[in-house]
């Protein structure tokens, strides 16, 4: 599948040979209600809208499959991904991993954190409640379902919890 975007610049998303040549990440700059996602299918579904209105993400990159790094108790959030070998990176073109294994992997810190939104602005995150803003996983940090998931991504109540990441984390910690 040609991914021709243009230009014969590298590391953009399309190499010179017309072949994908990254995968990119971000963290959500929207804060959206815990029942907007309702499912895992539901908050990818979010994701890609996100994606295609990203003003950092090349064109190459905007009408790809993404997937949210959410786990819901039965399905991980690592799983999720599938494997690639190709690197990960965020919409300011920092590599974050040089493949899906090195994202999922403990031995391996990140290259860079996961701390860029759609639009290439730094997003901070926050608390665990249900009803506030955070970097929501449901998982640990190797994409493993932690089974807090606000009650599988459908519950606003402030006393269930999920588990939330840190986007300025480059290992477990």
């Amino acid at each position: 599948m040609c991914c021709d975007d243009g230009n014969l610049v590298p590391d953009d998303g399309c190499n010179i040979a017309c072949k994908r040549d990254a995968l990119f990440v971000f963290v959500s700059n929207e804060a959206f209600p815990i029942t907007m996602l309702g499912s895992l299918l539901a908050a990818d579904a979010h994701c890609m809208e996100m994606a295609k209105a990203g003003q950092q993400i090349p064109d190459v990159a905007r009408n790809s499959s993404y997937d949210t790094w959410l786990s819901d108790g039965v399905t991980h959030a690592g799983v999720r991904l599938g494997t690639s070998t190709l690197p990960y990176r965020r919409t300011d073109f920092v590599v974050v991993a040089a493949s899906t294994l090195d994202l999922v992997n403990n031995r391996t810190e990140l290259s860079a954190p996961i701390n860029r939104d759609q639009h290439g602005g730094t997003n901070p995150g926050g608390g665990d409640d249900c009803g506030s803003i955070g970097v929501w996983t449901g998982s640990h940090w190797d994409g493993v379902s932690t089974m807090a998931d606000c009650s599988k991504w459908m519950s606003p109540i402030v006393a269930t919890k999920a588990t939330v990441g840190n986007a300025f984390a480059t290992d477990d910690g």
